[in-house]
C-alpha cells in the first residue's frame, strides 16, 4: 500500500505521534529479517565466540540497527532519542513515549516450556515463525507447525497478524501454497486487529494474483469479508489497480 514519507528503500512510513503500532510492526519485521532484532530487543544470547570478537560483532549489529531506527522516525521525535547509547535503548524510549498500553511488555522468558512461553511472550515465542514467513523458509516453518499446531493460526506480530498475513504481505507464493494446504477454510478468515484485514486483503493490495487465487480457491467467502473501513478485497482491487486484471482474477 502506498505510504507517505517512506524510509528510503524500505517502504515504511516515518514514525510520528499517530502511527506507532503500524511502524513498530513494520520495523520489527524488517529487523527480524535482517537478523538485527536480538540487538534491539536486548535478548542477550551466550556466544561461543571469544569476548573481543563477540563485542565487535555486537557493535557492528547495533550500529546497523541504530541507523535503521534513526532514519525511520520523524524530526519531531528525534530529540527524544538523540542521547540513547544503543538500539535497544532507542526502542525502549520510543515504546514508553508512544505505546498506549495496548500491548503486553516483552519480558525475559523465565521458563522455556512451550505453553508458558506462548502465554508470557507470544511475540518472542513465535519470532522464528515470523522470520520464516518473511523469508519464505518453509522447512523452518513446517518444523514449527509440527511441534506446535497452534502456530498455524497464532497471532505472531504486534498487529495480530498470522504467518499467513506475513507471507501474503511479502508475496511468498510457494510458502502460502503449502501453508494453506494445512489450514482449514475457516482459519483463512482470521483478521488482524489493527485494520481487521484478512490475508486476502494483503494479497490483493500487493497485487499477488497467484496468492489471491490460492486463498479464494480454499475459501470463497474471503471475497465478502470487509475490513474496519468496510472494504472487501474486491474494493481494494478496484481501488489500487487501474488494470482490472486483479479484479477479474479475484472474482474467478
Amino acid at each position: 500500500m502506498a505510504m507517505t514519507q517512506p524510509i528510503g528503500g524500505l517502504g515504511i512510513e516515518l514514525l510520528n505521534q499517530s502511527n506507532y503500532k503500524v511502524w513498530r510492526s513494520c520495523m520489527e519485521s524488517y529487523l527480524v529479517g535482517e537478523d538485527l532484532w536480538d540487538v534491539v530487543d536486548g535478548n542477550n544470547i551466550i556466544s561461543p565466540e571469544p569476548e573481543a570478537t563477540a563485542v565487535k560483532k555486537w557493535k557492528r549489529l547495533n550500529a546497523k540497527a541504530e541507523f535503521a531506527l534513526k532514519r525511520s522516525i520523524s524530526h519531531s521525535l528525534f530529540d527524544h532519542i538523540i542521547g540513547c547509547k544503543s538500539a535497544h535503548e532507542i526502542w525502549q524510549v520510543l515504546d514508553r513515549l508512544l505505546n498506549k498500553g495496548n500491548e503486553a511488555p516483552e519480558n525475559q522468558l523465565a521458563d522455556p516450556t512451550l505453553t508458558q512461553a506462548r502465554e508470557e511472550d507470544p511475540l518472542r515465542h513465535y519470532r522464528p515463525l515470523h522470520k520464516a514467513a518473511l523469508n519464505g523458509d518453509w522447512e523452518a516453518a513446517d518444523s514449527i507447525f509440527k511441534s506446535d499446531p497452534e502456530a498455524l493460526t497464532a497471532k505472531i506480530t504486534s498487529m495480530g497478524e498470522t504467518a499467513l498475513h506475513v507471507a501474503a504481505d511479502v508475496g511468498r507464493t510457494e510458502f502460502i501454497e503449502k501453508l494453506v494446504a494445512l489450514m482449514t477454510p475457516e482459519a483463512l478468515e482470521i483478521q488482524e486487529h489493527e485494520r481487521s484485514q484478512t490475508a486476502l486483503h494483503y494479497a490483493v493490495a500487493r497485487g499477488s494474483l497467484h496468492i489471491v487465487k490460492t486463498l479464494v480457491a480454499k475459501n470463497g467467502r474471503l471475497m465478502e469479508m470487509a475490513d474496519r473501513w468496510e472494504y472487501t478485497p474486491l474494493h481494494l482491487a478496484a481501488y489500487y489497480f487501474e488494470s482490472k486484471e486483479i479484479v477479474c482474477q479475484s472474482t474467478n
